[in-house]
C-alpha cells in the first residue's frame, strides 16, 4: 500500500496497457521468476516491461500458463496428502502479486529483487526434499544427492563471481544490459552515455545517446 501511495504521488503507476494485459503480463511474470530461480542466466539490471499485444499474448505467454497450470495440478492433487506444498505455492503467488504486473508500478517488467522474499518457501520445499533424501535409507540416492548438490552450489559460485564481474563499474553494468537486449531500453544508452560522456569519450558518447 506505501509503494502504490508513493509512486502514484509521483505518478509512476503505469495505466498505459488494459486489465487484461495486466493479467497477461503478471502470468508471465510469475514463470519468469521461476525460470530465473532454477537458471539464473542473463540476468539485468532492467527487464523492460512488454506493452503492446504481441509482446504479450505470445508463444511465451502459453508455455508460462502451461507452467502455472501444472503447479497448480500438483497442488490439488498433493492437497488431501498435506497442504505444505500448496501452502508453499500460495505464499509465493501472494507475496509475488503487489509486484507481479497486475499494478504496474514504474517501466520495469521485472527485477531480480522482486524475487527475494517470494522464493523463500521455494527454498523450504527444497529443504523438505533434502530433509527426505538424507532420512532415506538407500545409500545410492544419498550419493546420487549429495554429487548433485556439489556440482549445483558450485556451479552457482561460478555464475555469481561472473555477475559481480558485471557490476564492477557502470559502463561494464550497461554494456551488459545492451548486450542482452539491444535497442529496448533506453535508460541504458542514456547511461552509458553518461559514462562516457565523464571518460572524455565523447564520439561513443554522442552514438549513445542518439541510440537513447
Amino acid at each position: 500500500v506505501l509503494t502504490l501511495w508513493a509512486q502514484s504521488k509521483a505518478d509512476a503507476i503505469n495505466v498505459s496497457i488494459g486489465i487484461v494485459q495486466r493479467l497477461g503480463v503478471a502470468a508471465r511474470g510469475y514463470a519468469f521468476y521461476l525460470y530465473k530461480l532454477v537458471l539464473p542466466f542473463n540476468l539485468a539490471p532492467i527487464y523492460q516491461m512488454p506493452v503492446s499485444n504481441a509482446e504479450i499474448f505470445n508463444f511465451g505467454l502459453v508455455i508460462a500458463l502451461l507452467a502455472l497450470g501444472g503447479v497448480l495440478c500438483v497442488c490439488l492433487l498433493t492437497f488431501k496428502r498435506g497442504a505444505g506444498f500448496s501452502a508453499a505455492w500460495m505464499y509465493y503467488a501472494v507475496t509475488l502479486a503487489p509486484v507481479s504486473g497486475i499494478i504496474q508500478v514504474g517501466s520495469q517488467g521485472a527485477a531480480d529483487r522482486y524475487m527475494y522474499l517470494p522464493s523463500l518457501s521455494l527454498f523450504i520445499l527444497a529443504g523438505v526434499l533434502a530433509g527426505w533424501i538424507i532420512g532415506s535409507q538407500r545409500r545410492r540416492i544419498k550419493t546420487v544427492a549429495v554429487v548433485f548438490a556439489v556440482f549445483v552450489v558450485s556451479f552457482l559460485s561460478v555464475l555469481t563471481i561472473w555477475q559481480e564481474e558485471i557490476w564492477q563499474d557502470s559502463l561494464t553494468l550497461w554494456s551488459h544490459q545492451i548486450l542482452l537486449y539491444p535497442g529496448n531500453v533506453s535508460k541504458a544508452y542514456s547511461n552509458r552515455a553518461g559514462e562516457y560522456f565523464k571518460l572524455g569519450d565523447m564520439k561513443n558518447a554522442l552514438k549513445d545517446a542518439s541510440a537513447a
